[in-house]
């Protein structure tokens, strides 16, 4: 392959080639542009920390006694708990909801799951509601 300057001046002054180098270059700066915006958003994202203090006034157990709709009484145990949810991150963390997905139960030594619990909503403590619009770090 025999380059000379002549040859390699064919293609500097070519207006076709400098559109496709143009074109490359504007796609490698866009990707650059993105994936830096990506990195920038993972690095200042909300961290989340949820703890529980299993002593009052964080955890109660409460024996209920409610009348169901023949009139019967039932009674079961209630538990209470207040967990503190903390972010730890560089930005705020937006629509909070915290949902109990399933709940165990200790016996002989092993956790078992709890068939009849149903998925719920809890709801935070000082706005008496399932969403929280925003938590600040």
């Amino acid at each position: 392959m025999n380059l000379s300057w002549s040859h390699l001046l064919k293609y500097i002054t070519d207006p076709d080639w400098w559109q496709g180098v143009g074109t490359v270059f504007a796609v490698i700066v866009a990707l650059g542009f993105y994936f830096l915006d990506r990195l920038r958003t993972w690095r200042n994202r909300p961290i989340l920390d949820v703890t529980i203090n299993f002593k009052p006034p964080d955890c109660h157990h409460i024996p209920t006694t409610v009348k169901d709709v023949h009139g019967s009484v039932r009674q079961f145990d209630a538990f209470w708990f207040r967990l503190t949810v903390k972010n730890r991150g560089k930005s705020a963390a937006q629509n909070l909801e915290v949902l109990i997905h399933d709940l165990q139960r200790k016996a002989d030594n092993s956790w078992q799951l709890l068939s009849e619990f149903l998925l719920s909503n809890l709801v935070w403590t000082h706005i008496a509601q399932q969403y929280l619009p925003m938590l600040l770090p």
